[in-house]
């Protein structure tokens, strides 16, 4: 998409909002039909697991990436600026905290 907008001259964060509301158009109906069929198929909800709040916040830093790169992305004068940021974010996350190089 980023090369499209480059090659076409068309505005790049143009380009992500027609995105965004094609992505969301394209997901509320299917949520709402999911959320349809399953009250009305007898699913039975998931109660409560204090489990489970724990699995999201072992996610925390990862959780974190699109935050951190809309941030950059409003923050810094270029994409790539953004990207870059992004980049040294997820870098320092999996080698420091994590401890995973490989």
């Amino acid at each position: 998409m980023i090369l499209y907008g480059v090659v076409a001259h068309v505005s790049i964060p143009d380009l992500f909002k027609a995105g965004s509301v094609r992505a969301f158009s394209w997901s509320a109906p299917f949520s709402v039909y999911g959320v349809y069929k399953g009250l009305t198929g007898g699913a039975e909800p998931a109660a409560f697991s204090l489990a489970r709040c724990c699995y999201v916040l072992a996610a925390k830093w990862e959780l974190l990436v699109p935050v951190v790169a809309l941030f950059a992305l409003r923050g810094f004068g270029t994409l790539t600026e953004a990207a870059a940021v992004t980049v040294v974010y997820v870098f320092v996350v999996e080698t420091v905290i994590h401890r995973d190089c490989g």
